[in-house]
C-alpha cells in the first residue's frame, strides 16, 4: 500500500505495483505519505491512520488469466523453496519439495478454502512459516493480527482474496494491459514508469481448459474490472 498525493494505492500481486512503487520512490519520493508492500486495507482502521481515512482508493488491476499465469511463473522462477513460496505452491515428494504443476497449483489457488479444509494441518504451518519471514507481518495474506489467523481468512481464490483484503467497494481501477499510462497521469506522475520483475525462464502458458477453470471461479472479477473472457 502506498499513500501518495492524498490517494491510497493498494499493491495487488502481479499488477504492476512494484514498478509503480519504484517509480514513485525515484521520481517523487517527497510526495509519498506512506509506503509498504501488500498491506491490507484494514490497517487504516487504526486511529494512527485517521489522517488519510477519507482518501480515495485507486489501483491497477490485471486480467485474471494474466494474473495467474504471471504469479505462477514468478514463484516458479525462483526455484523451489524461496522467500515467496508457500504450501500453496509446493508438493512434498520423496523427501523433498517440488514446485507444483500449473494444474495442481491452480486447483490450490482457485479454491483456497477447499485446499485448507482437505489439509487443515497446513494452515497452522503456513501462518508459522509466514510469521518467520521479514516483511510478511502486515501483509494482506495474514492480516494484521497474525496470532488470530483463522481458516475463514481464506476466501475464494487467490485473486479474489487480494481484492477482498486490499480494495474497497469504491476503488477506482485501471487495467494494467491498456491503462498504465492513464493511471500514472491520474496520480500525477506521467511518463515515469520503471519496469521490474521480468521472468527469467521460459513462461508456462495457460491452456484453454485452465482459462475456463479460472473464469468459473473468478467470474465476478471479470465483470468488476471490465475484462472479457
Amino acid at each position: 500500500m502506498i499513500v501518495y498525493k492524498n490517494r491510497k494505492i493498494p499493491h495487488l500481486f502481479k499488477c504492476g505495483g512494484s514498478s509503480i512503487r519504484k517509480s514513485l520512490i525515484k521520481y517523487d519520493s517527497e510526495n509519498i505519505q506512506y509506503i509498504s508492500e501488500h498491506d491490507s486495507k484494514f490497517i487504516f482502521d487504526n486511529v494512527a491512520f485517521d489522517w488519510c481515512k477519507d482518501f480515495e482508493y485507486v489501483t491497477v488491476v490485471r486480467h485474471p488469466y494474466g494474473f495467474y499465469e504471471s504469479l505462477y511463473n514468478y514463484h516458479r522462477d525462483m526455484d523451489t523453496i524461496n522467500a515467496v513460496s508457500t504450501q500453496l505452491d509446493l508438493n512434498y515428494i520423496n523427501g523433498k519439495f517440488e514446485f507444483k504443476s500449473m494444474n495442481d497449483w491452480l486447483d490450490a489457488n482457485l479454491d483456497m478454502p477447499a485446499f485448507f479444509e482437505e489439509k487443515p494441518y497446513k494452515l497452522k504451518d503456513l501462518s508459522k512459516e509466514l510469521c518467520s519471514r521479514d516483511g510478511f507481518q502486515k501483509t494482506w495474506f495474514v492480516g494484521i493480527q497474525l496470532n488470530d489467523f483463522k481458516p475463514e481468512d481464506f476466501v475464494g481464490s487467490m485473486y479474489s482474496l487480494q481484492v477482498e483484503k486490499l480494495l474497497n467497494d469504491n476503488t477506482k481501477v485501471f487495467q494494467m494491459e491498456t491503462q498504465l499510462e492513464e493511471f500514472m497521469i491520474y496520480i500525477g506522475l506521467p511518463n515515469k514508469l520503471l519496469k521490474k520483475n521480468i521472468t527469467k525462464n521460459k513462461t508456462i502458458k495457460l491452456t484453454q481448459a485452465q482459462k475456463d477453470k479460472i473464469y468459473l471461479k473468478d467470474k465476478q472479477l471479470f465483470k468488476r474490472f471490465g475484462y472479457e473472457r
